[in-house]
């Protein structure tokens, strides 16, 4: 095994461009359950609905992060954040037709159970998985419901 680590820089997510449509269609389905939940009675479910849709608005527009991404002997270092070998279940490479292939990581940790990590051009795949390998069991990894409506509102 080699112990030099594998590092490449990555953005968090793939921004995909929205047309006007999308904006008005959230829009309007936002403003119709506010409207439903208000005639119900239920003036702060309005308010979360409607907090809800901006929030989902602004993070449609939002420019995705950068991060550097290094696989080491101790774990999977995140800029400054390390993931211990020892608090990943087990990894995955998921390749996709027509896109980059994505590194899943499911971990021990409450906040972030799986981390899926883009593998841009000019990685190689297996070089990952051998590294990954050597430390951590290999596990199929399907996507669960909320990454398919993640995936259906287009993030």
């Amino acid at each position: 095994m080699d112990n030099s680590p594998l590092s490449w820089r990555t953005t968090e997510r793939n921004i995909k461009a929205r047309k006007p449509d999308w904006y008005w269609i959230l829009g309007i389905i936002a403003a119709a359950l506010a409207i439903a939940s208000i005639l119900f009675g239920n003036v702060l479910f309005a308010i979360v609905i409607v907090t809800g849709a901006v929030a989902l608005g602004f993070a449609s527009v939002g420019a995705a992060n950068e991060y550097t991404i290094t696989l080491t002997n101790r774990g999977v270092l995140i800029d400054s954040t390390l993931f211990p070998y020892e608090n990943i279940i087990s990894f995955c490479i998921l390749e996709f037709e027509n896109e980059d292939p994505v590194l899943s990581l499911r971990t021990k940790s409450i906040f972030a159970p799986q981390l899926s990590i883009p593998l841009p051009e000019g990685i190689d795949p297996y070089e990952v998985f051998d590294v990954l390998e050597y430390y951590v069991q290999e596990e199929e990894h399907l996507d669960g419901l909320f990454e398919r409506f993640v995936d259906f509102l287009g993030f």
